[in-house]
Order: C-alpha cells, then sequence, then structure tokens
C-alpha cells in the first residue's frame, strides 16, 4: 500500500502532476520526479506518517512557486545551466529546468545523496 500524494482538484495521483497559475508558467512534476517524492513520502511515513503528509506538501506546494517565480531557486552547482535550478525544500532538492515556457520538476532528492540525473534532465 502506498502513501497517498495530495491531489489537485480532481486529478489522480499517478497522472503527470500539472499546474497553472496565475501569472506564471505552466509547471509539472515528471513520472520520475512523482515517483522520487511518494518514495521520499513512504520512507518518511515510517516513523511518522503525519510528517510524511507534511513533506509531501511542502514540496508540491514549492513546485506551485515554481511556476510564478522560475528563476527563484538557484543554479545546480552540478551542472552549468542556467536553466537547470534547484530549490531546497527542508532537506530535499527540488531540481527542475526552465524551458520555454514550462517548469519541469525532473527530481526530487535527498541533499546528502549524490547527483546523478542522467537522462531525466535531456532536452
Amino acid at each position: 500500500m502506498g502513501l497517498r500524494l495530495p491531489t489537485l482538484k480532481g486529478q489522480s495521483s499517478r497522472k503527470k502532476l500539472r499546474h497553472n497559475s496565475r501569472n506564471g508558467l505552466p509547471s509539472s512534476l515528471s513520472p520520475k520526479a512523482l515517483e522520487d517524492v511518494e518514495a521520499i513520502g513512504l520512507y518518511i511515513s515510517h516513523d511518522s506518517p503525519a510528517y510524511a503528509g507534511a513533506v509531501v506538501k511542502k514540496v508540491l506546494d514549492s513546485t506551485r512557486i515554481l511556476a510564478r517565480f522560475p528563476f527563484a531557486g538557484r543554479m545546480v552547482p552540478e551542472f552549468s545551466d542556467k536553466s537547470i535550478r534547484e530549490k531546497f525544500v527542508y532537506s530535499y532538492r527540488v531540481i527542475y529546468r526552465i524551458q520555454q515556457q514550462t517548469v519541469t520538476v525532473a527530481a526530487v532528492i535527498h541533499g546528502r545523496r549524490i547527483l546523478d540525473l542522467g537522462t531525466r534532465l535531456a532536452s
């Protein structure tokens, strides 16, 4: 049994989440990023289901903020690309790419994990 993620107005948690924000860019979580969030929630829920829900909610809320302020995050130090950025939520790195008129979250990883995104950020 998996952790139930908060959904947005009738969307299934398994669908690619897409948020439209007033005066902002559309943003979405890639399927891999959604898996990351689910895995984080599941891991934390072994100790505290309430805290797991709070962390998942805060991560998802941060993606909505990125839609309005895509350059709020810093450039990812491992890349020399201004379109690949990150925002920290608790000790997790929300790594995203700004392309044309869209913000796509590629990964959500613990800050101490070695960054290995492989094809997640491929154009």
